[in-house]
């Protein structure tokens, strides 16, 4: 195969994997979805699976990550404290519900966008209303009081 045919070979296997449909992708490249049914084929009897790059390229978008953050915070608050952290160290618990809304805020600054941020809490407002008892919500509400502040800080400036 000419070097020019494996660079566009693996732009293709780059494209997809970013979430582009085949059909862009062949019109960018210039080439038939035939084409880029073909190079696909190839790939994937050398190993290289267009499918799980694009599987592992979308589990660290940005957006995933977030997603992930908030289902364990949420996993977290709805568990609530162990007895092993009750007993072990006092604290603990809160401790990690702090740190992870911690980095959560940390990822939001460097995604900076505020109107995700609003957003992702409401999704987590309806799901808690859904899913958690009234004292859990006071838990959660405890828990994501810094959150706020610093929304509401970012907010003014």
């Amino acid at each position: 195969m000419p070097p020019r045919s494996k660079e566009r070979r693996r732009q293709a296997s780059e494209l997809y994997a970013g979430g582009l449909p085949p059909s862009n992708i062949a019109e960018k490249l210039g080439v038939t979805r035939r084409t880029l049914a073909a190079w696909r084929r190839l790939d994937e009897r050398e190993g290289r699976l267009w499918d799980a790059t694009r599987a592992v390229a979308a589990s660290r978008r940005p957006d995933a990550v977030l997603k992930a953050l908030h289902g364990q915070l949420a996993d977290l608050v709805l568990a609530g404290p162990s007895t092993e952290e009750m007993s072990a160290e006092p604290g603990l618990y809160e401790t990690r519900c702090r740190r992870l809304t911690a980095c959560i805020r940390t990822f939001r600054d460097i995604l900076g966008e505020p109107t995700a941020d609003v957003m992702a809490l409401e999704r987590l407002v309806n799901w808690a209303v859904d899913h958690c008892t009234f004292d859990q919500v006071q838990q959660l509400r405890t828990t994501l009081q810094p959150y706020f502040e610093h929304l509401e800080a970012r907010a003014r400036g």
